[in-house]
């Protein structure tokens, strides 16, 4: 299914700043330095009161030069990250709505200033009860402005047109690629997303409700020869330290005043209409480059395993839920035997005692994009060991085959997030405690 992407109008552009180190009236000044990383840009939303309404005058204050396609229901809340009280960005995606949510392009500084190569980080959390639709949504993602439109030739055959390198969530908050650029033989948008295709490094990266991230792109521009974009970028993503997704053959630019210069700053869904009103919540949005990594200062690669840690490492990473489990015992879905609600989440942590691991026996079904996930523990990081997605009418016959899973640990996380199916999914699960 195409995505459809339908931009309004700018509602205005905004001059240019004059003078560094500030980004904004209400962003960190650059240059601040850490032990491996030096911050060029900064937005943590902490000059504003919370609860506030987050209208277009914040955000005539807190960006410089912008285009404001469309906003509306936002606010600026408080909420805790790494146990730190701290004020962030809510943006809502309201129940019944195409569309809504936020969505600006903004330059780094005054429209003129880019890099070839440089990293965006940033916060962010889905609400506890998100209701992810099958058409999902966008979240943050590095650009060059301005970038290529649907009307517009794609690839674009332009050198002043810049890319999109942006991302979407998709069913079960799985992180997908979603990208305008030069590649051959591609038509815009193109995703590469996680079911089985070679740029995501793996196929369980998924976002869980209510749990704070930091996400981390890099973009390393290609080289050009003559006016030919070559087939060199680098878009690498780090989902807290552990890179998710690599391309190294991105055509991005096709002439040298073409830079990284803004941020996509987008979230909404992207297709049909919310049962529920759904937010996501992102602060610390950072630009930033590293100190003393080699990869990045050659243009290169890095390995795979390469941990990555921002100025803005989430470290607390504890999941959240509803039902805590410390006995064998059976526990269902809210409202068993009745099927749940539209857009219903539940979260259940298993705990079997120090030494044992937990097995979970399931009868029941799911339905629609529903999705349920089993993980090894009770850190978001922690392994995904099953999930069954979709349409399945007999979960006693699914993870392998016999409809139970085990912990390699004292915990076991079993969560759901679902979408606009209504009418099927319900199930129960039997917990076993194993000694040694």
């Amino acid at each position: 299914m195409r995505l459809i992407f339908i931009l309004l109008f700018p509602i205005s552009l905004f001059g240019q700043v004059t003078s560094l180190p500030m980004m904004s009236d209400y962003s960190t000044p650059v240059s601040s330095e850490g032990a491996s990383y030096t911050i060029l840009y900064q937005w943590d939303f902490e000059n504003w009161s919370a609860p506030q309404e987050y209208t277009q005058a914040n955000i005539e204050s807190e960006f410089n030069d912008y285009i404001l396609d469309w906003a509306g229901g936002d606010s600026i809340v408080m909420d805790t990250i790494n146990e730190i009280p701290t004020q962030v960005l809510r943006i809502s995606n309201e129940a019944g709505q195409i569309q809504r949510g936020l969505q600006l392009y903004t330059w780094f500084d005054d429209n003129e200033t880019g890099y070839d190569s440089v990293m965006l980080s940033y916060n962010m959390k889905f609400d506890k009860d998100f209701e992810a639709m099958a058409g999902g949504g966008k979240i943050p993602g590095l650009f060059s402005l301005p970038q290529p439109g649907l009307a517009a030739p794609c690839p674009p055959t332009d050198a002043a047109t810049g890319f999109n390198g942006g991302f979407l969530y998709k069913s079960g908050l799985g992180f997908s690629d979603y990208q305008y650029t030069r590649n051959i033989g591609v038509t815009c948008p193109w995703t590469y997303d996680q079911w089985g295709l070679r740029y995501v490094l793996s196929d369980s990266t998924y976002f869980i409700p209510g749990v704070w991230y930091t996400v981390t792109q890099r973009i390393h521009l290609n080289t050009i020869t003559g006016s030919s974009a070559n087939a060199d970028g680098i878009n690498e993503v780090w989902v807290y330290d552990d890179m998710i997704f690599q391309q190294d053959t991105m055509r991005y630019v096709a002439h040298d005043t073409m830079l990284v210069d803004g941020i996509g700053f987008r979230s909404f869904q992207t297709a049909g209409t919310t049962t529920i009103e759904s937010s996501v919540y992102i602060d610390n949005m950072t630009v930033w480059v590293p100190i003393g990594d080699a990869n990045f200062d050659n243009g290169t690669t890095h390995a795979t395993s390469y941990k990555m840690v921002s100025p803005i490492d989430i470290t607390d990473r504890t999941v959240y839920y509803d039902h805590y489990v410390t006995t064998e015992t059976t526990v269902s879905t809210s409202g068993w035997p009745s099927v749940t609600s539209a857009a219903h989440t539940e979260a259940w942590l298993f705990y079997a005692g120090s030494g044992n691991t937990m097995t979970v026996d399931f009868i029941g079904q799911t339905g629609g994009n529903d999705y349920i996930f089993i993980m090894d523990g009770n850190d978001a990081d922690d392994p995904i060991l099953d999930w069954e997605a979709g349409f399945d009418s007999d979960l006693s016959n699914s993870f392998g085959g016999d409809g139970s899973v085990t912990s390699t640990g004292e915990r076991l996380y079993v969560y759901t997030v679902n979408s606009e199916d209504i009418g099927f999914t319900k199930f129960q699960m039997t917990s076993t405690i194993n000694t040694p």
